[in-house]
Formats: structure tokens, C-alpha cells, sequence
């Protein structure tokens, strides 16, 4: 592989935020900036300056300075702390403009906007999507994927790859690369009794972990019905919208077992999950994200070296298999999943055996690897 001396990374303009896909992108830019020789990640700002640019980008996102970022200013002024909307023309447009001028070896970016603009100026560019067929925002730059700039694209599931190629984008420009995770958050974490007295939890509760957005799709609310048929067993959720948390509150009132920690830094993540006795991925079989996802929690998961219970979903299939590295149920059946987290938190050899398994499975599933192989397989045409 010929090494891009300069990549542009270009995000959907809303870094910070909770959006799970920032976090991927900045994952990805850190990754980038480990292949590449200089890495430029864009994001948005604004004319007058606002609270956003107060955030420590690095310590949110839990990503080390391998890559510098660059606001352009797409906004009059940014009020919020962080962002809470992604599709933005200006933004995509203010950013293609940047890499014109830059002309940098490789544009890589998630913006469907951006990436189609890009290859209409001519810059070699990667896209990753995660997006389902049926999204609209696919059409710009399926008008251009036939064009020799449009380098090819990435995404994470296998189904995703024949959605796309029935839709009409070159199959030989597809190539499917789960999500991945940063190990080096996961060396040395604490013992589960460790982590517990740093986190203020029970020592001797048995304890399932969620992680993540409390969306429908991602089955929370299954988990916490669950719950409610295993008041022996204390299920903490990490994450979620203030809305969506209340949301959960109303579900599982009356059930003294649900406890909502609401967002950490993504360095503090690895505590939390290295607290559990059981870590659940309870997603949804019933929206079209059951074949798109390809959860960022599901790598860090098995990085932590705990049990993984996860529901039934095309996305999972081949990552997550019964018995091996992980115990799968039947999704949207709450008697199901209470039962598997019971089971595999008390049973001692079970648990560590998938938690092993899947742990030493992880060490696949890096993001400097993803980041190697994508930029291997799309080099651009250099003549």
C-alpha cells in the first residue's frame, strides 16, 4: 500500500455531539492519522464563537491528536454545546470547497453531500455509509459512484453490500468492515469489584450493563421490560438522550432494579463495562437498522472481557455467534432476554468462556486495521 502523505476526513459538520456516528468518525480520523502522513478532520463552526468550541474534543471523543481538526465556519453562532442535527448543505458545501483547495491525496468522508460534491471536483474520494437503501440521501452519490474519483465506499454489513449493489452502485467498489475498537482503552482494565467501588455500585449485586442510545431500534425498551421479570438482577443503562431517559423512567417506573447513569466521556466507558456481570445488546428485529447496524458498543463489548447476551438481527450474524462468543435470543421478547442474562450471569464456566472468546476475538477488530485495509484496497489512479 502507497502511503496518502495528506487525507482530509470530513464529518457531517456536527462534532461534538451524542450521535453514536461521531464517535465513528472520530475513531476513524485517529485510526487515519496512524496510516496517514497528515490527517485533517473538517467539522463546522461558526462566525461568532460559542460554547461548542469550549469542548475537549479529545477527551469526549476518548481519541488521541494524530489528526488536527479544522472548523469552518458554516453557522452565524453555534449556541449549544453540542450538536443535535447532522444534514447540513452549507456545511458540505464549505467543506468540499476546503479539500478543493487543499488537493489532498484522499478525501474520506460519512457526508453523503460532501462525497458527491468531491467527486464532481475531481478529488479521489472514499465514502462510508451506514445508511439503509431506501435513504434518499444515497441518490447524489450514487449519480456519481461510476466515475473514476468515486473510489469506492465502505460499509458494515453484508447486508448492506447487496442492498447497495441492487440499487445500482458498482458491486466491485463495495467493501464491508464492521466497526472496531480502540484496545488500548481496554488494557489493564479493573476487576469487576474495582470498577464497582470507582463507579459507587453495589459489590454484590448482579449487575447487566447496556451502553449506548436508548432509540427503539436499539431495544431498550425491551431491555427494561426484561428487567421487570428479573428484579434479582440490577440492570444500569449508560447513555441516552435526556427525553429518551425520561422516556425509559416512565417505562420502568415502579422497578427498582433500572438504573440510568445518562452519557459519560468516552473514556469512562470501559469502567462501566468492566463493572457488569453481563453485558446486553437487546437491538431490535423490527426496523430496517437490524440489517444496517454495526454498533460501536458490540467491539467494546468484547474487548472488556465480560459475557455478551445479544438479540437475533441480520446485522449481528457471523459477529456474535450462540454459544461461542457471545448467547443470542430470539429479539423483541423480554421473557427471552431476562432469561439468557440470568442464565449467563450465573453460570460461572458459561460466562467465562463467551467472555474470552469474544475478547480474543477483538483483537481483529481494530480501528488502525479497518483503517489499513480500506485505504489498501481504494488507492487512488495516479496517472
Amino acid at each position: 500500500m502507497t502511503r496518502p502523505e495528506r487525507l482530509i476526513s470530513i464529518s457531517h459538520g456536527n462534532i461534538p455531539s451524542k450521535w453514536a456516528h461521531t464517535f465513528q468518525v472520530m475513531k476513524m480520523a485517529e485510526a487515519l492519522g496512524c496510516v496517514a502522513r497528515s490527517v485533517t478532520l473538517l467539522t463546522a463552526g461558526s462566525f461568532l464563537r460559542g460554547s461548542v468550541y469550549d469542548v475537549d474534543l479529545w477527551n469526549w471523543y476518548g481519541v488521541d491528536r494524530t489528526f488536527r481538526v479544522v472548523r469552518l465556519p458554516a453557522h452565524l453562532r453555534i449556541r449549544d454545546r453540542y450538536f443535535t442535527r447532522y444534514i447540513d448543505r452549507r456545511f458540505d458545501l464549505a467543506a468540499a470547497l476546503y479539500a478543493r483547495l487543499s488537493a489532498p491525496d484522499i478525501v474520506f468522508t460519512r457526508s453523503h453531500g460532501a462525497a458527491a460534491l468531491c467527486v464532481r471536483l475531481g478529488l479521489p474520494t472514499i465514502f462510508e455509509t451506514h445508511a439503509p437503501a431506501s435513504d434518499p440521501s444515497l441518490l447524489p452519490v450514487l449519480k456519481v459512484a461510476q466515475r473514476r474519483h468515486f473510489l469506492g465506499f465502505v460499509t458494515v454489513t453484508k447486508a448492506l453490500a447487496q442492498d447497495y449493489a441492487a440499487l445500482g452502485f458498482p458491486p466491485d467498489k463495495i467493501m464491508v468492515w464492521p466497526d472496531a475498537v480502540d484496545l488500548k482503552r481496554f488494557t489493564d482494565l479493573p476487576d469487576r469489584l474495582a470498577a464497582r467501588r470507582r463507579l459507587g455500585w453495589p459489590l454484590n449485586d448482579i449487575i447487566a450493563v447496556y451502553a449506548g442510545h436508548f432509540y427503539p431500534q436499539k431495544g431498550v425498551p425491551t431491555l427494561v421490560d426484561a428487567a421487570r421479570l428479573a428484579p434479582d438482577i440490577a440492570f444500569h443503562l449508560v447513555g441516552g438522550w435526556p427525553k429518551d431517559i425520561e422516556e425509559m423512567r416512565e417505562r420502568s417506573r415502579g422497578c427498582g432494579n433500572v438504573h440510568f447513569t445518562g452519557f459519560v466521556p468516552n473514556r469512562e466507558v470501559p469502567q462501566h463495562l468492566a463493572a457488569a456481570d453481563v453485558l446486553v445488546l437487546p437491538n431490535s428485529a423490527k426496523s430496517a437498522d437490524a440489517r444496517c447496524t454495526s454498533p460501536l458498543k458490540l467491539f467494546e463489548y468484547m474487548a472488556a472481557g465480560r459475557p455478551i447476551v445479544a438479540t437475533r438481527i441480520p446485522a449481528f450474524e457471523g459477529l456474535i455467534r450462540h454459544g461461542e462468543n457471545g448467547y443470542c435470543v430470539a429479539a423483541d421478547t423480554p421473557a427471552a432476554l431476562a432469561e439468557a442474562v440470568r442464565k449467563v450471569a450465573t453460570d460461572a464456566s458459561l460466562s467465562q468462556r463467551l467472555a474470552r472468546t469474544a475478547q480474543c476475538e477483538a483483537l481483529q477488530f481494530t480501528w488502525v486495521r479497518r483503517a489499513e485495509q480500506i485505504l489498501a484496497r481504494f488507492q487512488p489512479d495516479r496517472g
